[in-house]
């Protein structure tokens, strides 16, 4: 008690609600739950997918919190970029084969884009 009679406790017990409401803030705004997935857009190859066997795959991923962009050629992984725009030279082994570009972002939300993919050399026509 102080001079006046009034226990110092009470104005402890208002310092402590003020630092739990300050902490609960905190909590609640840096777990926002992120239940969308990346929104991937191919630029280049287009509709027709021949492309050479060597060939720049350009893109965009439309996402705040991306983690990862990872490029697959035939189920094997190519690459990987960590920017929302990307240009990414992949070599094309085979004729015939399958793109695949998959972006993860920070919530573990994942989306996907599979292209069919020509390759072939400056020699050959198409």
């Amino acid at each position: 008690m102080n001079k006046d009679g009034y226990c110092m406790l009470k104005s402890s017990y208002k310092y402590l609600f003020f630092a739990c409401i300050i902490l609960m803030v905190l909590i609640i705004s840096c777990s926002v739950l992120d239940l969308v997935p990346p929104r991937i857009n191919i630029i280049r190859p287009g509709d027709q997918g021949y492309v050479g066997w060597r060939f720049d795959v350009v893109g965009e991923v439309e996402e705040m919190n991306l983690d990862r962009i990872e490029f697959f050629v035939n189920d094997v992984k190519v690459g990987e970029y960590r920017e929302n725009e990307f240009n990414y030279t992949i070599d094309f082994p085979e004729p015939e084969n399958i793109l695949r570009v998959k972006a993860y972002d920070k919530g573990g939300n994942w989306s996907e884009v599979t292209l069919q993919v020509y390759g072939f050399s400056a020699e050959e026509e198409y």
